[in-house]
């Protein structure tokens, strides 16, 4: 799996397992619930900033977020 498909699985599976939509968390991280699902589905990669938004919402670290670790 490339990295971006790892990190896309990634979100997802912090999305679901947190139980919340892609609305919800696109709402928190104040993005669209389009780039937010674009993200997940590895069609873009989010900037440095995003990411750490990021693993700061989900509270997890930057390399877990980005290796998938984090499932």
């Amino acid at each position: 799996m490339d990295e971006q498909n790892t990190l896309g699985a990634n979100l997802r599976s912090l999305r679901l397992r947190a139980g919340l939509s892609q609305q919800e968390v696109s709402d928190a991280l104040s993005l669209t619930r389009q780039a937010y699902g674009n993200y997940e589905r590895g069609k873009r990669t989010p900037d440095i900033r995003t990411l750490i938004r990021t693993a700061d919402y989900f509270e997890v670290s930057l390399d877990e977020l980005i290796r998938g670790m984090a499932r």
